[in-house]
């Protein structure tokens, strides 16, 4: 899509139109993503696991954008569908750990209490005891006339 629109926008036209070696771009906007997901799942590595899951749903909409067979009402509750039944089978199959995945948690968050450590900092002061006596001053009591 973006290099579909980005060739419209520079070459001045008012619609994007099929580019050459579309084909190509098409086929790696399929394996760039499944790769990501594929090294994620394997590394164990969640940025790669992101990263692949947002490019995949990325290249679904823009071949949804050019060939849509559907209408989007139907399409997205479909797809919610899937994914739905998707992500319940993960969790129930990865319940027990299967080639090293889980679906539970493992280890512990070192930084859970980050946030609460970075607040306390910066709220605690020292209280500051001052021996001025104010509101002796003649303009408002505030010291503010000619004697304090």
């Amino acid at each position: 899509m973006v290099v579909r629109e980005g060739n419209a926008l520079l070459n001045g036209l008012t619609y994007s139109i099929q580019i050459d070696f579309a084909p190509l771009f098409y086929l790696f906007s399929t394996i760039i993503p499944l790769c990501y997901v594929v090294y994620g799942l394997r590394k164990h590595d969640r940025k790669f696991l992101i990263v692949g899951i947002g490019a995949a749903t990325f290249s679904m909409y823009t071949y949804y954008n050019y060939f849509s067979v559907l209408p989007l009402e139907w399409a997205l509750t479909i797809a919610g569908l899937l994914l739905t039944g998707v992500c319940v089978w993960a969790i129930r199959t990865l319940r027990i750990p299967k080639f090293s995945l889980t679906s539970k948690a493992i280890g512990t968050n070192e930084y859970k209490n980050l946030e609460a450590f970075i607040f306390n900092q910066a709220i605690q002061q020292p209280q500051q005891t001052s021996n001025t006596d104010y509101g002796k001053g003649d303009f408002g009591g505030g010291g503010a006339g000619s004697n304090y």
